[in-house]
């Protein structure tokens, strides 16, 4: 299984503090690099693939000859997102893959759990809003997060704008596809023309096609997420 971590993009709501870094490298808590977290899940691979973009020299630099790692460059990060980026090492995907985004951390046990499920797997976080609370107002957690229903085994909607009330799970920025799957949505989004549509949306247009069927679990496990200079402010005071 390899691990594909999405880090293309430059992250400009985080202004000065990506001027000249990567969002992944931009230190979070004592020094640490939002990279620096992510790197305790690199040892349940044997394999694993950074797309770059944004800064790739940066990223090129701390790698250089680690075997396991390849550095697969994005070179149109300036005018697609991270669905594109998804597809940009497709030659040298042939086996499941778990994709992560590179502006969140999280604890190596969801990677283990993903790992055993045997199906495109997308897990839901349920402590989402606590979190949420501290790194905004009530009005932006509306419009930022996302809607998800789930019937009793897999996702049956994703990405859109909430319309009620909060939902009781959130996406995570983390998934799992299988090798299958993963060529189905490749072609889906070829032919779509669309390289700058986001992630959950793509998702959610492949679930309405039932091309693709996601499952997922439900995890309490600590997750955090960095969109802004405010949130590397706010998980200064968390115990991560």
């Amino acid at each position: 299984m390899i691990l594909v971590l999405l880090a293309s993009g430059r992250g400009s709501r985080c202004k000065n503090l990506t001027k000249n870094y990567p969002k992944c490298l931009i230190k979070v808590k004592q020094n640490k690099t939002i990279l620096d977290y992510l790197e305790k899940s690199f040892e349940l691979f044997n394999k694993i693939i950074i797309v770059t973009g944004y800064k790739s020299h940066l990223l090129e630099k701390r790698f250089a000859n680690i075997k396991k790692i390849k550095l697969v460059k994005n070179k149109k990060y300036k005018d697609t997102n991270m669905v594109y980026s998804l597809f940009a090492p497709s030659k040298s995907i042939k086996e499941d893959i778990i994709v992560s985004y590179a502006d969140i951390v999280y604890k190596p046990n969801l990677i283990k759990k993903l790992k055993k499920n045997k199906q495109s797997t997308i897990p839901l976080n349920e402590n989402w809003l606590k979190t949420w609370k501290l790194r905004m107002s009530k009005k932006k957690i509306i419009d930022d997060a996302e809607e998800v229903e789930i019937n009793k085994k897999y996702i049956v909607n994703i990405g859109r704008n909430i319309s009620g009330k909060l939902p009781s799970v959130q996406y995570m920025g983390l998934l799992k596809i299988i090798l299958k799957d993963y060529h189905r949505m490749k072609k889906d989004f070829y032919s779509m023309k669309n390289y700058k549509i986001d992630m959950t949306n793509f998702i959610n247009k492949i679930i309405k096609k039932k091309k693709i069927k996601f499952s997922y679990f439900k995890t309490k496990s600590k997750w955090y997420e960095f969109d802004d200079p405010k949130d590397v402010k706010n998980f200064k005071k968390l115990n991560f």
